[in-house]
């Protein structure tokens, strides 16, 4: 499906529309929601990528039209016959961030500085593959989605870093909440193809939107922005020694009012953002990924926590209506198309 047919029917409240942009926050949430639950599946789907003849591969992405999209539309809604190249089937519900108390304990603005109870998150893999076939486990993601009166959302891209310790098949680590994700991560072959389409630095993604604008919709005089963003899972989430490897069964375990993932950004000893790097390559140095690594060696500060509001859900408009917008890392001040408010 796609958008324009998730419409066929009419009668629904439009979303890729400038009459949306311009609600209150509360109002897109339930209008996202509502059509959410309006295409949840009867069964899960379960024709993966990998599984499938048509599946998509770089040879079929030959242009950066496709691969830009998800960096230059601003809409919460993907255009139509525009089918996710990794991110395909996900377990989506509504969520909160809450600040870090006391606020006002770190410097960071916008989002990170004061919070937001109106959004949704969309928990999924962070590659196509087939772990069982390869040999390894599948690394996971999730996006997050949180509206904002009268402006464009804020969105959060997070992916589990590849290459560290669990990626091996273990049924224990099948868990979502074993594993620590990040706003940036280094994106292998042939995956980093799709990227280097749309920007040089393939595996960074830029989080400042979300420290330039206030829930209200005003923009931040001052902003102060992360580089990067490391969310680790809550641990007690973790009950069983096994898990089922299709993650969207576990979540549905998942009790309303759960800590999902706690945010922590990196600071130097004056308190500016920084990434902490672990290792050095003729490519350049690789942040720090893992619990012990982050803990031992990076000055962290706690910036709030990601809390499940809903149940988690399963829905086709989930999986291929909703558009998270990534950000290019490049971005370092307000690009001219944010003033457009409304549209």
């Amino acid at each position: 499906m796609n958008p324009s047919i998730f419409d066929e029917d009419g009668g629904r409240p439009c979303i890729d529309c400038p009459e949306y942009v311009s609600l209150d926050a509360a109002d897109k949430l339930e209008r996202i929601w509502a059509k959410i639950l309006d295409y949840e599946y009867p069964e899960l789907p379960t024709d993966w990528l990998h599984s499938r003849a048509d599946r998509i591969t770089t040879d079929s992405v030959p242009d950066r039209e496709r691969v830009n999209m998800i960096f230059d539309r601003v809409s919460d809604e993907r255009p139509p016959n525009f089918p996710r190249m990794l991110h395909e089937y996900g377990s989506i519900a509504r969520v909160a961030f809450v600040p870090a108390q006391p606020l006002g304990s770190h410097a960071f603005t916008g989002f990170y500085g004061e919070g937001n109870e109106l959004g949704i998150i969309r928990v999924t893999f962070c590659a196509p593959m087939d772990g069982a076939k390869l040999g390894l486990r599948v690394p996971f993601a999730f996006a997050a989605k949180f509206l904002r009166d009268g402006i464009h959302s804020s969105n959060i891209l997070t992916c589990e870093q590849q290459g560290v310790e669990g990626a091996e098949r273990d049924p224990s680590m099948f868990s979502v909440f074993k594993h620590v994700l990040h706003t940036s991560a280094t994106i292998p072959q042939p995956a980093d193809r799709f990227f280097s389409l749309a920007q040089n630095q393939t595996g960074t993604l830029s989080v400042a939107d979300n420290t330039w604008f206030w829930k209200n919709g005003s923009i931040v005089e001052k902003p102060v922005t992360p580089l990067i963003i490391h969310y680790f899972p809550n641990d007690a989430l973790n009950t069983k020694e096994e898990y089922d490897e299709d993650f969207r069964l576990e979540l549905l375990e998942i009790p309303e009012g759960s800590v999902l993932y706690t945010a922590y950004t990196e600071v130097d000893d004056e308190g500016d953002s920084t990434i902490c790097i672990c290792h050095e390559t003729d490519e350049g140095g690789i942040p720090c990924s893992t619990w012990d690594s982050l803990n031992e060696r990076c000055n962290l500060v706690e910036l709030g926590s990601l809390v499940l509001r809903s149940r988690f859900v399963h829905s086709d408009y989930g999986d291929n209506g909703i558009l998270f917008k990534h950000y290019r890392g490049k971005y370092n001040r307000i690009p001219s198309w944010t003033f457009h408010r409304g549209v």
